[in-house]
């Protein structure tokens, strides 16, 4: 949610296995978010965080990695 400062939870949602999900690329950038999904050139484009993914204990597949943005 837009404002809505999470990185003072980082390391509980780390911790418990949550997967955060986010609109905004930015946070999936700085690790704070494994994925986002976001409007780029008026096209919707998917971000992925691979290492905040695997911090969480998330696996996304072959074919999404294909089809979206990844930072490792």
């Amino acid at each position: 949610m837009p404002g809505v400062n999470i990185s003072d939870d980082l390391e509980l949602f780390k911790k418990n296995k949550v997967l955060v999900i986010s609109g905004d690329p930015g946070l999936v950038s700085s690790g704070t978010a494994g994925i986002a999904v976001a409007s780029e050139n008026k096209k919707p484009v998917i971000y992925l965080n691979l290492k905040s993914l695997t911090a969480t204990g998330h696996d996304v597949s072959f074919e999404l990695i294909n089809l979206s943005k990844v930072y490792k």
